[in-house]
């Protein structure tokens, strides 16, 4: 009898746990190009340390302690403006696609308005120090009218930058060709 006591209590329990608990699917994507930004992102349930780091296409599963049908996500990432998101388990069908407003101050209106300006730059890939420039990239700077600018360890936003980049690029191709990307440096961010 004792054992059956038990066994029905150990029951209860992990089922009981179980019904408290919500699976939650979604994904992250960035306003600019939805898809996952270009860095790591972190979904916590709001108010708690129960969070996940999302996978490589901004995919992630949380399973919540908080019982009800409303649940609150922040979701963050480096440059991307901390938000938190609502998720109504009574809603068909539920849409947890999470989209992250970027904080973007180099994008493609700023390129736009540095070539009309004649100040447009290449931005490029940073590591801990900036690269000084080489005779050979300060003789590109000089034909192209186009300078290199090197963010080191501290970088906007990847796809603000990309999109950036982009328009130079294309300003480039249109004036010289595709000629001029042989002489460029390789760490451009142009994907």
């Amino acid at each position: 009898m004792r054992r059956f006591i038990i066994i029905f209590w150990t029951l209860f329990l992990v089922g009981y746990s179980a019904i408290s608990q919500s699976v939650i699917n979604g994904q992250v994507v960035s306003e600019i190009n939805y898809q996952k930004p270009n860095v790591a992102v972190y979904v916590f349930e709001n108010g708690t340390n129960n969070g996940v780091l999302t996978d490589s296409l901004g995919y992630f599963k949380i399973i919540t302690e908080n019982k009800g049908d409303v649940h609150l996500f922040e979701v963050s990432a480096v440059g991307y403006l901390k938000t938190v998101f609502k998720i109504d388990l009574r809603d068909k069908p539920i849409n947890n696609t999470f989209v992250l407003k970027a904080d973007c101050s180099i994008n493609g209106k700023k390129a736009i308005e540095d070539l009309k300006a004649g100040n447009a730059k290449l931005y490029l890939i940073g590591g801990i120090v900036p690269v000084a420039n080489s005779d050979s990239d300060n003789k590109f700077e000089e034909k192209y009218g186009i300078k290199y600018f090197d963010f080191g360890c501290e970088p906007s936003i990847h796809e603000c930058i990309m999109e950036y980049n982009q328009i130079v690029a294309k300003y480039l191709d249109q004036k010289y060709g595709v000629k001029w990307r042989k002489k460029s440096r390789t760490d451009i961010i142009l994907k």
